[in-house]
């Protein structure tokens, strides 16, 4: 499986970090989007196995973004992050599909393993529907 992986966040610096952080430490073909609206229209054109979004963002929402995934791609591997984290965030991740969440400041090399793990288990998953 192609390695890519989508990052979402309406704050520009981190979406510039983690860009470029990744590059330097992975092999991860990077793409990012401020907002969940541009990467609807990122994933119409290319399939990306792996996704990082923001939960709270102006216009559609992180939750908003999942469920929309979750639609036409249920097997994408969805990541949150946000700097705000109550029960009732938690749980509504979990309710609409997102496979991790990540509460910001996060370490990055967390956030790197959990990423290579997620490509592991994407990749058995296309072996299994190929056979």
């Amino acid at each position: 499986m192609d390695k890519r992986l989508l990052i979402v966040d309406d704050e520009k610096s981190l979406l510039g970090l983690l860009e470029a952080r990744f590059q330097e430490e992975s092999d991860f073909e990077v793409v990012t989007a401020d907002s969940a609206e541009a990467a609807l229209q990122i994933l119409n054109k290319k399939r990306y196995p792996i996704i990082i979004t923001d939960l709270k963002m102006p216009g559609m929402t992180g939750l908003d973004l999942c469920k929309k995934i979750r639609e036409t791609n249920p097997i994408s591997y969805i990541i949150a992050m946000t700097g705000y984290q109550d029960f009732f965030e938690l749980k509504n991740c979990r309710a609409e599909g997102f496979d991790d969440y990540f509460k910001k400041p996060f370490e990055f090399s967390e956030l790197l393993e959990e990423v290579k793990a997620a490509h592991r288990k994407m990749d058995r998953w296309d072996e299994m529907l190929s056979e």
